[in-house]
Protein backbone atom coordinates (compact mmCIF):
# COMPACT_ATOMS: atom_id res chain seq x y z
CA UNK A 1 0.00 0.00 0.00
CA UNK A 2 1.27 3.39 -0.79
CA UNK A 3 -0.08 7.15 -0.08
CA UNK A 4 2.26 8.16 2.85
CA UNK A 5 4.61 10.09 1.31
CA UNK A 6 7.11 9.42 4.62
CA UNK A 7 10.08 11.08 2.62
CA UNK A 8 8.18 14.40 1.90
CA UNK A 9 6.40 14.55 4.98
CA UNK A 10 9.66 13.88 6.99
CA UNK A 11 11.37 16.43 5.53
CA UNK A 12 9.05 19.01 6.37
CA UNK A 13 8.63 17.72 9.77
CA UNK A 14 12.60 17.67 10.53
CA UNK A 15 12.75 21.83 10.13
CA UNK A 16 9.86 23.03 11.85
CA UNK A 17 11.08 25.41 14.47
CA UNK A 18 9.48 23.74 17.31
CA UNK A 19 11.47 20.24 16.49
CA UNK A 20 14.49 21.30 15.86
CA UNK A 21 14.60 23.59 19.62
CA UNK A 22 13.59 20.63 20.96
CA UNK A 23 16.58 18.87 19.78
CA UNK A 24 19.09 22.01 20.47
CA UNK A 25 17.25 22.01 24.29
CA UNK A 26 17.66 17.98 24.33
CA UNK A 27 21.65 17.76 23.37
CA UNK A 28 22.41 21.23 25.54
CA UNK A 29 20.99 19.10 28.98
CA UNK A 30 22.88 16.08 27.63
CA UNK A 31 26.23 17.30 26.44
CA UNK A 32 27.67 16.94 30.21
CA UNK A 33 25.77 13.96 30.74
CA UNK A 34 24.64 11.57 27.65
CA UNK A 35 25.78 11.59 23.86
CA UNK A 36 23.13 13.06 22.34
CA UNK A 37 20.92 9.73 20.68
CA UNK A 38 23.24 7.44 21.92
CA UNK A 39 22.71 7.28 25.40
CA UNK A 40 25.94 6.79 26.70
CA UNK A 41 27.58 8.28 29.80
CA UNK A 42 30.23 11.20 28.87
CA UNK A 43 30.62 12.45 32.51
CA UNK A 44 29.95 12.42 36.17
CA UNK A 45 27.29 15.58 36.30
CA UNK A 46 23.81 14.32 36.25
CA UNK A 47 21.02 16.48 35.50
CA UNK A 48 19.04 18.36 39.10
CA UNK A 49 16.12 16.92 39.86
CA UNK A 50 14.56 19.39 40.04
CA UNK A 51 14.83 20.48 36.41
CA UNK A 52 11.26 21.15 34.51
CA UNK A 53 10.73 18.89 31.43
CA UNK A 54 9.98 20.59 28.51
CA UNK A 55 7.09 18.97 26.67
CA UNK A 56 6.85 20.07 22.72
CA UNK A 57 3.82 18.33 20.72
CA UNK A 58 4.84 17.67 17.44
CA UNK A 59 2.46 17.01 14.75
CA UNK A 60 1.69 13.67 13.92
CA UNK A 61 2.48 12.26 10.15
CA UNK A 62 -0.16 11.09 8.70
CA UNK A 63 -0.72 8.96 5.17
CA UNK A 64 -1.30 11.36 2.04
CA UNK A 65 -4.76 11.26 0.49
CA UNK A 66 -4.52 11.13 -3.01
CA UNK A 67 -7.16 12.55 -5.52
CA UNK A 68 -8.07 10.58 -9.21
CA UNK A 69 -5.88 13.77 -10.71
CA UNK A 70 -2.55 12.88 -8.54
CA UNK A 71 -2.83 9.12 -8.49
CA UNK A 72 -2.81 9.10 -12.23
CA UNK A 73 -0.31 11.99 -13.01
CA UNK A 74 2.14 9.77 -11.19
CA UNK A 75 1.09 6.53 -12.61
CA UNK A 76 3.61 6.18 -15.15
CA UNK A 77 6.28 6.44 -12.25
CA UNK A 78 5.14 3.31 -9.92
CA UNK A 79 6.49 0.41 -10.74
CA UNK A 80 5.10 -1.28 -14.31
CA UNK A 81 5.36 -4.65 -13.01
CA UNK A 82 2.71 -4.39 -10.43
CA UNK A 83 -0.90 -3.44 -11.00
CA UNK A 84 -2.47 -0.60 -8.60
CA UNK A 85 -5.61 0.69 -8.01
CA UNK A 86 -7.30 3.59 -6.09
CA UNK A 87 -9.26 3.01 -3.10
CA UNK A 88 -10.71 6.19 -1.20
CA UNK A 89 -7.86 8.11 -1.78
CA UNK A 90 -5.11 5.33 -0.78
CA UNK A 91 -2.94 3.45 -3.48
CA UNK A 92 -2.71 -0.70 -3.30
CA UNK A 93 -0.60 -2.55 -5.34
CA UNK A 94 -2.41 -5.49 -6.37
CA UNK A 95 -0.73 -9.15 -6.12
CA UNK A 96 -0.63 -11.23 -9.29
CA UNK A 97 -3.94 -13.49 -9.82
CA UNK A 98 -3.43 -17.35 -8.78
CA UNK A 99 -5.07 -19.80 -11.31
CA UNK A 100 -8.06 -20.33 -9.27
CA UNK A 101 -8.82 -16.47 -9.50
CA UNK A 102 -7.92 -16.17 -12.95
CA UNK A 103 -10.40 -18.96 -14.05
CA UNK A 104 -13.29 -17.93 -12.04
CA UNK A 105 -12.53 -14.41 -13.64
CA UNK A 106 -13.12 -15.70 -17.20
CA UNK A 107 -15.79 -18.25 -16.39
CA UNK A 108 -17.78 -15.18 -15.59
CA UNK A 109 -17.07 -13.06 -18.66
CA UNK A 110 -17.28 -16.30 -21.07
CA UNK A 111 -21.30 -16.84 -19.37
CA UNK A 112 -21.75 -12.74 -19.36
CA UNK A 113 -21.28 -12.56 -23.76
CA UNK A 114 -24.40 -14.02 -23.62
CA UNK A 115 -26.05 -10.18 -22.67
CA UNK A 116 -26.92 -7.95 -25.63
CA UNK A 117 -23.93 -6.27 -26.59
CA UNK A 118 -25.74 -2.96 -28.09
CA UNK A 119 -27.27 -2.75 -24.71
CA UNK A 120 -24.18 -4.05 -22.32
CA UNK A 121 -20.32 -4.01 -22.57
CA UNK A 122 -17.91 -6.31 -20.21
CA UNK A 123 -14.94 -4.78 -19.20
CA UNK A 124 -12.62 -6.40 -17.10
CA UNK A 125 -9.55 -5.74 -14.45
CA UNK A 126 -10.06 -1.88 -15.70
CA UNK A 127 -10.47 1.28 -14.11
CA UNK A 128 -14.11 1.96 -13.21
CA UNK A 129 -13.97 5.84 -11.12
CA UNK A 130 -15.74 5.47 -8.21
CA UNK A 131 -16.84 8.49 -5.71
CA UNK A 132 -15.32 9.33 -3.44
CA UNK A 133 -11.87 9.48 -4.88
CA UNK A 134 -11.38 5.63 -6.37
CA UNK A 135 -10.21 3.99 -9.68
CA UNK A 136 -10.47 0.40 -8.44
CA UNK A 137 -10.33 -2.11 -11.82
CA UNK A 138 -12.82 -4.65 -10.80
CA UNK A 139 -12.40 -8.33 -11.61
CA UNK A 140 -15.05 -7.81 -14.20
CA UNK A 141 -18.09 -5.23 -14.68
CA UNK A 142 -21.11 -4.98 -17.12
CA UNK A 143 -21.28 -1.19 -18.14
CA UNK A 144 -23.46 0.88 -20.41
CA UNK A 145 -22.63 0.11 -24.10
CA UNK A 146 -20.64 3.00 -25.21
CA UNK A 147 -20.12 3.09 -28.90
CA UNK A 148 -16.12 4.50 -27.92
CA UNK A 149 -15.60 1.26 -25.65
CA UNK A 150 -14.86 4.14 -23.35
CA UNK A 151 -11.79 5.17 -25.25
CA UNK A 152 -11.97 8.55 -24.57
CA UNK A 153 -12.89 8.54 -20.36
CA UNK A 154 -12.92 5.59 -17.91
CA UNK A 155 -16.10 4.60 -17.43
CA UNK A 156 -17.82 5.67 -13.76
CA UNK A 157 -20.41 4.19 -11.38
CA UNK A 158 -23.37 5.42 -13.03
CA UNK A 159 -22.15 3.43 -16.21
CA UNK A 160 -22.23 0.32 -14.42
CA UNK A 161 -24.62 -2.04 -13.82
CA UNK A 162 -23.15 -5.69 -12.23
CA UNK A 163 -19.23 -5.17 -10.34
CA UNK A 164 -17.79 -8.98 -9.79
CA UNK A 165 -14.81 -9.21 -7.62
CA UNK A 166 -13.24 -12.42 -6.99
CA UNK A 167 -11.72 -13.06 -3.56
CA UNK A 168 -9.47 -15.50 -2.36
CA UNK A 169 -6.93 -14.51 0.18
CA UNK A 170 -7.66 -10.75 0.84
CA UNK A 171 -6.54 -9.31 4.09
CA UNK A 172 -9.96 -7.14 4.50
CA UNK A 173 -12.44 -9.41 2.34
CA UNK A 174 -15.51 -6.83 1.97
CA UNK A 175 -13.15 -3.64 2.20
CA UNK A 176 -13.40 -3.13 -1.88
CA UNK A 177 -17.42 -4.46 -2.40
CA UNK A 178 -18.28 -2.04 0.59
CA UNK A 179 -16.47 1.07 -1.01
CA UNK A 180 -18.34 0.17 -4.71
CA UNK A 181 -21.88 0.59 -2.35
CA UNK A 182 -20.98 3.92 -0.89
CA UNK A 183 -20.32 5.13 -4.41
CA UNK A 184 -24.06 4.76 -4.65
CA UNK A 185 -24.55 4.27 -8.41
CA UNK A 186 -23.88 0.70 -8.88
CA UNK A 187 -26.98 -1.03 -7.93
CA UNK A 188 -25.30 -4.72 -7.64
CA UNK A 189 -22.02 -6.44 -6.62
CA UNK A 190 -21.50 -9.63 -6.37
CA UNK A 191 -18.21 -11.05 -4.36
CA UNK A 192 -16.86 -14.54 -5.28
CA UNK A 193 -15.86 -16.33 -2.18
CA UNK A 194 -13.52 -19.02 -3.22
CA UNK A 195 -11.96 -20.33 0.23
CA UNK A 196 -15.40 -20.53 1.74
CA UNK A 197 -17.62 -21.36 -1.57
CA UNK A 198 -20.10 -18.91 -1.79
CA UNK A 199 -21.46 -15.56 -3.46
CA UNK A 200 -22.53 -12.27 -1.42
CA UNK A 201 -24.70 -10.07 -3.48
CA UNK A 202 -24.17 -6.56 -2.54
CA UNK A 203 -26.72 -3.88 -3.30
CA UNK A 204 -26.67 -0.02 -2.02
CA UNK A 205 -29.05 -0.35 0.53
CA UNK A 206 -26.56 -1.80 2.56
CA UNK A 207 -22.74 -0.20 2.05
CA UNK A 208 -21.32 -2.68 5.17
CA UNK A 209 -22.95 -6.09 4.62
CA UNK A 210 -23.88 -7.96 1.60
CA UNK A 211 -27.89 -8.65 1.36
CA UNK A 212 -27.31 -12.27 0.58
CA UNK A 213 -24.90 -14.83 0.96
CA UNK A 214 -25.91 -18.01 -1.10
CA UNK A 215 -24.34 -21.55 -1.05
CA UNK A 216 -25.10 -24.91 -1.85
CA UNK A 217 -27.47 -25.65 -4.42
CA UNK A 218 -28.81 -21.20 -4.77
CA UNK A 219 -28.95 -20.00 -8.04
CA UNK A 220 -28.08 -15.71 -8.76
CA UNK A 221 -28.02 -13.87 -12.18
CA UNK A 222 -27.94 -11.01 -14.16
CA UNK A 223 -30.35 -10.08 -17.00
CA UNK A 224 -31.43 -13.85 -17.90
CA UNK A 225 -27.78 -14.92 -17.31
CA UNK A 226 -27.76 -17.60 -14.39
CA UNK A 227 -25.81 -19.25 -12.48
CA UNK A 228 -25.54 -21.97 -10.10
CA UNK A 229 -23.33 -21.91 -6.57
CA UNK A 230 -22.06 -25.47 -7.57
CA UNK A 231 -21.86 -24.90 -10.93
CA UNK A 232 -19.65 -21.81 -10.45
CA UNK A 233 -17.22 -23.91 -8.49
CA UNK A 234 -16.92 -26.60 -10.40
CA UNK A 235 -14.00 -25.01 -12.48
CA UNK A 236 -11.87 -25.32 -9.43
CA UNK A 237 -12.31 -29.30 -8.94
CA UNK A 238 -9.86 -31.22 -10.92
CA UNK A 239 -10.39 -32.18 -14.80
CA UNK A 240 -11.47 -35.64 -15.11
Amino acid sequence: MLGTCHGEHAERFSRLPEVQAALDFANARTSTSHHPISGRRSGKRRPERNDKAMAIAAPALRPHRFSRAEYYAIADSLDPSLRYELLDGTIYAMSPAKPPHAGVVDFFLNRLRALDPTIYQLRSQAVVEIEPDGSPEPDVAVLTFRSDYYATSHPNGGDAHLVIEVGDAERNPREKMSKYMRDGRIPHGWRIDIPNRCVELWEPSDVELPIAILGGSDGFGFEGVTFTIAGTFAILESPK
